[in-house]
């Protein structure tokens, strides 16, 4: 029984698709810069219900696929994506509730996306929204309602203390903080020392955040 696939970089689509069609008791799917197509990703959805961990990062896959694994595999607990926009982070919100680690950075989604995922997926524990467009109102959501969060990547110009404060608030087991490239200052980064004594790594790059709070 294979439970486990990482797809060989240089597996064609049509030996994808035919491997995952022949193995319905995968688990874990690694497919991170493959060929693999929405039609395999499909295929995948509809066979291996009990879906634990989906990388299609860096490859085609797109909001079809991503919407059909969200819809039929309600056990997913990993899940990273690219190629996608609002509509499949949604469904994954509303359909995926023991959802552990989500990266979706560079992806095409909004404030309304992650804001469903803050309210579908409370057991939430790292979270990659890296250069995505985003401001406060969803990061805020994710602070309200994923408190056992504990690695975050939160590279997004528009972001402020607002809700970094919020996330030193509503996060305190809280292990890696990125928010690199933001508008944050020493308040929020003064509120992340005080409310996640758990911390072990800080990115503040490209910020205003100055020793003051740091030390």
């Amino acid at each position: 029984m294979q439970l486990v696939w990482r797809v060989p970089a240089a597996a064609t689509a049509e030996e994808i698709g035919s491997y995952i069609v022949d193995h319905p008791e995968l688990l874990v799917v690694c497919a991170r810069g493959s060929s693999i197509t929405d039609t395999a990703v499909r295929a995948l959805a509809h066979n291996s219900r009990k879906l634990r961990f989906l990388d299609v990062s860096y490859t085609r896959v797109t909001d079809e696929s991503i919407t059909a694994v969200a819809e039929n595999c309600p056990q997913l607990q990993h899940l990273a994506v690219t190629r996608v926009t609002d509509a499949s982070i949604t469904a994954v919100g509303h359909n995926c509730p023991e959802l552990q680690h989500f990266d979706m950075r560079g992806a095409e989604v909004t404030d309304a996306s992650l804001t469903a995922v803050a309210q579908g997926c409370p057991q939430l524990r790292r979270l990659d929204v890296s250069s995505l467009n985003l401001t406060d109102a969803s990061i805020m959501a994710v602070a309200r309602g994923c408190p056992q969060l504990q690695h975050v990547n939160v590279w997004c110009r528009d972001v402020t203390d607002t809700a970094i404060t919020a996330v030193a608030q509503g996060c305190p087991q809280l292990q890696h903080l990125d928010v690199g490239g933001t508008k944050v200052t020493d308040a929020s980064i003064t509120a992340v020392a005080q409310g996640c004594p758990q911390l072990q790594h800080l990115d503040v790059g490209g910020t205003k955040v100055t020793d003051a709070s740091i030390t």
